[in-house]
Protein backbone atom coordinates (compact mmCIF):
# COMPACT_ATOMS: atom_id res chain seq x y z
CA UNK A 1 0.00 0.00 0.00
CA UNK A 2 3.18 2.35 0.94
CA UNK A 3 3.92 1.51 -2.31
CA UNK A 4 1.59 2.07 -4.86
CA UNK A 5 1.30 5.82 -2.75
CA UNK A 6 4.75 6.40 -3.74
CA UNK A 7 4.28 5.68 -7.14
CA UNK A 8 1.37 7.74 -7.39
CA UNK A 9 3.15 11.06 -5.65
CA UNK A 10 6.00 10.35 -8.35
CA UNK A 11 3.53 10.14 -11.45
CA UNK A 12 2.11 13.52 -9.97
CA UNK A 13 5.15 14.99 -9.87
CA UNK A 14 6.35 14.16 -13.37
CA UNK A 15 2.91 15.68 -14.83
CA UNK A 16 4.03 18.90 -12.77
CA UNK A 17 7.40 18.96 -14.12
CA UNK A 18 5.88 17.91 -17.71
CA UNK A 19 3.61 21.04 -17.78
CA UNK A 20 6.42 23.24 -16.94
CA UNK A 21 8.52 22.29 -19.26
CA UNK A 22 5.59 22.78 -21.85
CA UNK A 23 5.26 26.50 -20.73
CA UNK A 24 9.03 27.24 -20.71
CA UNK A 25 9.16 25.76 -24.27
CA UNK A 26 6.15 28.30 -25.57
CA UNK A 27 7.95 31.07 -23.63
CA UNK A 28 11.10 30.58 -26.18
CA UNK A 29 8.78 30.07 -29.24
CA UNK A 30 7.26 33.53 -28.75
CA UNK A 31 10.48 34.77 -28.10
CA UNK A 32 12.21 33.22 -31.38
CA UNK A 33 9.26 34.08 -33.31
CA UNK A 34 7.67 37.28 -31.80
CA UNK A 35 4.39 38.12 -30.64
CA UNK A 36 2.00 39.17 -33.69
CA UNK A 37 0.34 41.89 -31.55
CA UNK A 38 3.99 42.99 -30.29
CA UNK A 39 4.98 43.43 -34.29
CA UNK A 40 1.72 45.16 -35.47
CA UNK A 41 2.04 47.44 -32.94
CA UNK A 42 5.63 47.66 -34.10
CA UNK A 43 4.75 48.24 -37.51
CA UNK A 44 2.22 50.70 -37.33
CA UNK A 45 4.36 53.18 -35.28
CA UNK A 46 7.37 52.82 -37.76
CA UNK A 47 4.28 53.94 -40.31
CA UNK A 48 3.46 56.59 -38.40
CA UNK A 49 7.32 57.85 -37.55
CA UNK A 50 8.03 57.62 -41.56
CA UNK A 51 4.53 59.49 -42.33
CA UNK A 52 5.19 62.33 -39.74
CA UNK A 53 9.00 62.57 -41.71
CA UNK A 54 7.84 64.03 -44.28
CA UNK A 55 8.25 67.88 -44.53
CA UNK A 56 4.89 69.37 -44.14
CA UNK A 57 6.02 71.92 -46.65
CA UNK A 58 6.56 69.06 -49.22
CA UNK A 59 3.16 68.17 -48.52
CA UNK A 60 1.52 72.04 -48.91
CA UNK A 61 3.55 71.99 -52.01
CA UNK A 62 2.39 69.15 -53.66
CA UNK A 63 -1.53 69.69 -52.50
CA UNK A 64 -1.13 73.88 -54.14
CA UNK A 65 0.61 72.76 -57.04
CA UNK A 66 -2.68 73.01 -58.93
CA UNK A 67 -3.49 76.44 -57.19
CA UNK A 68 -0.32 77.88 -57.90
CA UNK A 69 -0.56 77.44 -61.71
CA UNK A 70 -4.40 79.15 -61.30
CA UNK A 71 -2.74 82.01 -59.53
CA UNK A 72 0.25 82.76 -62.13
CA UNK A 73 -2.41 82.51 -65.05
CA UNK A 74 -4.65 85.43 -62.82
CA UNK A 75 -1.75 87.40 -62.53
CA UNK A 76 -0.45 87.18 -66.19
CA UNK A 77 -4.16 87.96 -67.31
CA UNK A 78 -4.22 90.98 -65.09
CA UNK A 79 -0.86 92.40 -66.19
CA UNK A 80 -2.28 91.90 -70.18
CA UNK A 81 -5.32 94.00 -68.92
CA UNK A 82 -3.18 96.57 -67.66
CA UNK A 83 -0.83 96.67 -70.57
CA UNK A 84 -3.92 97.39 -72.75
CA UNK A 85 -5.26 100.62 -74.15
CA UNK A 86 -8.36 101.06 -72.01
CA UNK A 87 -11.38 100.85 -73.97
CA UNK A 88 -12.96 104.38 -72.64
CA UNK A 89 -13.18 107.89 -73.89
CA UNK A 90 -9.86 108.16 -76.02
CA UNK A 91 -8.20 111.11 -75.40
CA UNK A 92 -8.49 114.35 -77.89
CA UNK A 93 -6.62 116.74 -79.35
CA UNK A 94 -9.11 119.80 -78.96
CA UNK A 95 -7.55 123.00 -77.75
CA UNK A 96 -9.46 124.49 -74.27
CA UNK A 97 -12.55 126.99 -75.31
CA UNK A 98 -13.25 128.10 -79.04
CA UNK A 99 -10.93 127.42 -81.62
CA UNK A 100 -11.22 127.94 -85.87
CA UNK A 101 -9.77 126.25 -88.65
CA UNK A 102 -9.89 127.87 -92.07
CA UNK A 103 -9.43 126.83 -95.39
CA UNK A 104 -10.03 128.25 -99.01
CA UNK A 105 -10.43 126.47 -102.51
CA UNK A 106 -9.21 127.58 -105.67
CA UNK A 107 -11.57 130.65 -106.35
CA UNK A 108 -13.64 129.85 -108.70
CA UNK A 109 -14.90 132.77 -111.84
CA UNK A 110 -18.27 134.34 -111.90
CA UNK A 111 -17.47 137.37 -114.57
CA UNK A 112 -14.19 138.86 -115.90
CA UNK A 113 -14.36 140.53 -112.69
CA UNK A 114 -15.92 138.15 -109.69
CA UNK A 115 -14.59 135.36 -108.12
CA UNK A 116 -16.24 133.35 -105.88
CA UNK A 117 -13.73 131.25 -103.03
CA UNK A 118 -14.65 128.10 -100.99
CA UNK A 119 -14.32 128.06 -97.59
CA UNK A 120 -14.32 125.50 -94.93
CA UNK A 121 -14.53 125.99 -91.06
CA UNK A 122 -13.98 124.03 -88.73
CA UNK A 123 -14.39 124.95 -84.10
CA UNK A 124 -11.38 122.41 -82.96
CA UNK A 125 -12.00 123.82 -80.04
CA UNK A 126 -13.61 121.69 -77.22
CA UNK A 127 -16.19 124.03 -76.71
CA UNK A 128 -19.19 125.39 -78.71
CA UNK A 129 -19.06 128.88 -80.84
CA UNK A 130 -21.61 131.19 -80.48
CA UNK A 131 -22.68 134.25 -82.41
CA UNK A 132 -19.98 133.56 -85.23
CA UNK A 133 -19.21 135.55 -87.89
CA UNK A 134 -16.66 135.41 -91.26
CA UNK A 135 -15.54 138.14 -92.87
CA UNK A 136 -13.87 137.99 -96.14
CA UNK A 137 -11.58 141.23 -97.18
CA UNK A 138 -9.86 141.13 -100.45
CA UNK A 139 -6.79 143.62 -100.64
CA UNK A 140 -4.12 144.98 -103.30
CA UNK A 141 -1.25 146.67 -101.99
CA UNK A 142 -2.99 146.89 -98.41
CA UNK A 143 -6.15 148.45 -100.31
CA UNK A 144 -9.47 147.10 -99.55
CA UNK A 145 -11.36 146.55 -102.26
CA UNK A 146 -14.25 143.67 -101.54
CA UNK A 147 -15.72 142.55 -98.40
CA UNK A 148 -18.53 140.04 -97.63
CA UNK A 149 -19.58 138.48 -94.09
CA UNK A 150 -21.90 135.39 -93.06
CA UNK A 151 -22.87 134.98 -90.21
CA UNK A 152 -23.83 131.03 -87.82
CA UNK A 153 -25.84 131.43 -84.70
CA UNK A 154 -23.81 128.26 -83.27
CA UNK A 155 -20.93 126.36 -84.93
CA UNK A 156 -20.50 122.98 -82.00
CA UNK A 157 -17.15 121.57 -81.12
CA UNK A 158 -15.93 119.54 -83.51
CA UNK A 159 -18.29 120.51 -86.04
CA UNK A 160 -17.26 121.89 -89.82
CA UNK A 161 -19.02 124.65 -91.81
CA UNK A 162 -18.81 124.93 -95.41
CA UNK A 163 -19.53 127.70 -97.68
CA UNK A 164 -18.74 130.22 -100.50
CA UNK A 165 -17.53 133.79 -100.23
CA UNK A 166 -17.74 136.26 -103.36
CA UNK A 167 -15.69 138.77 -104.38
CA UNK A 168 -16.52 141.81 -106.81
CA UNK A 169 -14.15 144.51 -108.36
CA UNK A 170 -14.94 146.99 -111.06
CA UNK A 171 -13.04 147.40 -114.19
CA UNK A 172 -10.15 149.92 -112.84
CA UNK A 173 -9.92 147.47 -109.62
CA UNK A 174 -9.44 144.49 -111.46
CA UNK A 175 -6.85 146.53 -113.64
CA UNK A 176 -4.67 146.53 -110.26
CA UNK A 177 -5.51 142.70 -109.40
CA UNK A 178 -3.70 142.45 -112.80
CA UNK A 179 -1.04 144.20 -111.77
CA UNK A 180 0.16 142.97 -109.00
CA UNK A 181 -0.25 139.55 -110.20
CA UNK A 182 -3.27 138.76 -107.51
CA UNK A 183 -4.96 139.66 -104.53
CA UNK A 184 -4.90 139.02 -101.10
CA UNK A 185 -7.84 137.56 -98.94
CA UNK A 186 -7.86 138.60 -94.80
CA UNK A 187 -10.87 135.91 -93.59
CA UNK A 188 -11.08 136.86 -89.57
CA UNK A 189 -14.01 134.55 -87.52
CA UNK A 190 -14.99 136.32 -84.52
CA UNK A 191 -17.46 134.65 -81.48
CA UNK A 192 -17.98 135.54 -78.35
CA UNK A 193 -15.21 133.91 -76.60
CA UNK A 194 -12.81 134.25 -79.90
CA UNK A 195 -11.43 136.01 -82.91
CA UNK A 196 -8.68 134.68 -85.54
CA UNK A 197 -7.45 135.86 -88.93
CA UNK A 198 -6.58 133.79 -91.62
CA UNK A 199 -4.45 135.26 -94.73
CA UNK A 200 -4.04 133.58 -98.04
CA UNK A 201 -2.73 134.64 -101.76
CA UNK A 202 -4.74 134.01 -105.12
CA UNK A 203 -3.84 134.85 -108.45
CA UNK A 204 -6.57 136.70 -110.64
Amino acid sequence: MRRRDLLAGFAVSLGLLSGCSDQEGASAENDRTGDPTTDEGASNSTVSETASTTPPETAATDASSGGTTTTDSGESARAENEDAPPTGDSPTDAAEGVEFDLETGEPRSCGSTCRVVPVTLTNTGSEDARDVVVTMRAEVDGEELDREAKRFDRLDAGATERFSMRSSFTVSEGEKIRSAGGLTLDTTVESETESQTFTDEISI
